[in-house]
């Protein structure tokens, strides 16, 4: 989601309580395991027999297999791009839309380069599925969609207030990009470098769970909900990671059960275009997650209570799926 730049503009905001990063330490466990003998080691050898929910697996398994057996590289993959991303959020403003697009190119490369080297087969896969999660996927779109229009609305602006000057349509390919480039880096690096990298190890279930806990940790803005210091404004800041946590939780199930990365980027980028791009286009920069106004914490929490069906669904499926536990040693 486009705004989670935001997370790294002030670097005292550092998520508490909740979040602390120990409840991500079943996803870490496989990484002390592969670096204990000096070295990284693929644990996806007998992963077609544990995983009947990796991409490509479907009664005979094999494309699934084969993908896993790469897993040895997704782990240095994911911690590298994770590394650099952060990096990237520290050197890169992203004030205005122009930065924003700078940054969010800078990411995407990283991801993109990451996914080259850890799981390039990602790119090669298909674009969507026809599984129970894809039909989820309009109604996350159309959750978007209402919020984008009711936040957009609430902001006084209209649609006669739009011009087609050159400005507009600079800010329009602006506001595109930016989309397109967030959703690369994202599902690219919390969704296929982390799933690939830690699902042969510790189960499909317990790693959905921790990348959509991380995920939704890059959407906190606890600084802003401390500057302006108000019921409200701590109220957004608890409900913008759960939402985002609620998105990235699905869109994990949706790869585990066999939607390809095109498929979860295109999601992903028209998801953040209908539900922030009217704001990105009419105010030229990044929307806050924390302002502090009732009627965004009511857009919030609407949302947040929307997507809990679509994240249920993605719990029943990748519960019940062979392996969702991981291997036991």
């Amino acid at each position: 989601m486009p705004t989670m730049a935001t997370i790294f503009r002030a670097k005292e905001e550092t998520p508490k309580g909740p979040f602390s990063p120990g409840v991500l330490s079943d996803a870490f466990m496989v990484l002390q395991y592969t670096v204990a003998n000096g070295r990284f080691k693929d644990e996806g050898r007998n992963s077609a027999r544990r995983l009947g929910v990796l991409p490509g697996m479907g009664s005979s398994g094999s494309n699934r297999s084969r993908g896993l057996k790469a897993s040895g590289k997704a782990l240095p993959s994911f911690a590298v791009a994770l590394a650099l991303s952060v990096l990237c959020f520290q050197v890169l403003p992203a004030d205005t839309l122009a930065e924003s697009v700078l940054q969010s190119a800078a990411l995407a490369a990283i991801a993109g380069g990451g996914v080259a080297f850890g799981k390039p087969t990602a790119f090669r896969r298909a674009r969507v599925t026809r599984t129970s999660l894809g039909g989820w996927a309009p109604f996350v779109l159309g959750v978007g969609m209402v919020a984008g229009a009711a936040l957009w609305w609430l902001a006084g602006f209209r649609p006669a207030d739009v011009s087609l000057s050159g400005a507009t349509v600079v800010r329009v390919v602006l506001v595109l990009s930016s989309c397109l480039m967030v959703g690369v880096f994202e599902e690219g690096v919390f969704r296929v470098l982390a799933l690939e990298a830690f699902v042969p190890r510790l189960g499909a279930l317990r790693v959905a769970v921790a990348s959509a806990i991380l995920f939704g940790m890059l959407h906190a803005s606890f600084g802003e909900a401390e500057a302006l210091d108000g019921a409200v404004a701590w109220t957004q800041a608890i409900l913008k990671p759960l939402q985002a946590g609620l998105f990235g939780f699905f869109m994990a199930a949706w790869y585990l059960k066999g939607c390809g990365l095109w498929g979860l980027v295109g999601v992903h980028a028209v998801f953040d275009l209908v539900y922030l791009g009217p704001l990105m286009l009419m105010t030229g920069g990044q929307p806050a997650y924390v302002t502090g106004s009732p009627a965004d914490l009511a857009i919030l929490a609407g949302t947040t209570v929307l997507l809990l069906a679509p994240a249920c669904a993605a719990w029943k499926a990748v519960r019940n799926a062979p392996g969702s536990n991981g291997s036991q040693t």
